[in-house]
């Protein structure tokens, strides 16, 4: 993550007791692995009928990860092991 967003620009721990760092990022951000293989399932188990649902959210979506800066904010847990990110509007420090 250091190398690809360079220094968090925040470190805390939340009420769980899982640490999440936030980075400031430009560009696009690909959903994580596990966002996708649920649209996949989603699709599946829906015939195609979710589509209805997730290509509209998705048209909205998708300017907002593509421009301007984000903050990502990564969850790890108590090992140091990755949980999950989130992408939201850069906010100044």
């Amino acid at each position: 993550m250091v190398q690809r967003f360079g220094e968090p620009i925040r470190k805390r721990t939340d009420a769980y007791g899982r640490v999440y760092e936030v980075f400031r990022a430009k560009g696009k951000i690909v959903p994580a692995q596990e966002d996708v293989s649920t649209y996949k399932l989603g699709e599946a188990l829906t015939l195609g009928v979710g589509d209805i649902i997730w290509t509209p959210i998705e048209v909205v979506r998708s300017p907002f990860l593509a421009a301007g800066e984000k903050d990502v904010l990564i969850v790890f847990d108590q090992t140091g092991k990755y949980l999950y990110h989130t992408v939201q509007h850069a906010k100044s420090e």
